[in-house]
């Protein structure tokens, strides 16, 4: 089974590009905004300094929110250190596997971790980036 860690303090950020495959993708791990209804989004971005960032979106380097077309698109399982479920997705492990670094956010260093799939896992926030453990075994 292949998982997705981050192996720096920072946490766990995708980059705009990585979120830009994923919407195309489809993936469920994107959630969406009206600009209109939810305009705190919009006024987010660091310094508010928004501009193409491919495809038509806009964003820069270190959003956690992108835009196009009135809708802001943002990564649903940034934060969620114990998501197994989004940290083991097909198509994030397929985003960050594809774009190698390009697929870093905010600071962090994605690493995909491949482990037996008969583990019981959780995914652990150290000082030193992510891991990955269970009862008996360590992976980083």
């Amino acid at each position: 089974m292949k998982i997705a860690i981050s192996a720096s303090c920072t946490g766990f950020y995708i980059s705009p590009a990585a979120l830009i495959e994923l919407i195309k993708m489809h993936s469920h791990l994107v959630s969406t905004r009206k600009d209109a209804e939810f305009p705190s989004l919009v006024q987010t971005t660091p310094h508010n300094n928004l501009h193409d960032i491919g495809d038509g979106y806009n964003g820069d380097y270190f959003s956690d929110v992108i835009h196009k077309d009135g809708i802001s698109y943002f990564f649903n399982g940034a934060h969620e250190y114990n998501n197994n479920k989004a940290r083991s997705d097909p198509g994030l492990i397929s985003v960050i596997e594809r774009l190698g670094k390009k697929a870093n956010g905010k600071h962090a260093i994605l690493k995909v971790v491949e482990i037996p799939d008969d583990v019981d896992y959780e995914i652990e926030e150290r000082h030193d980036g992510e891991r990955i453990i269970d009862k008996n075994r360590i992976w980083k």
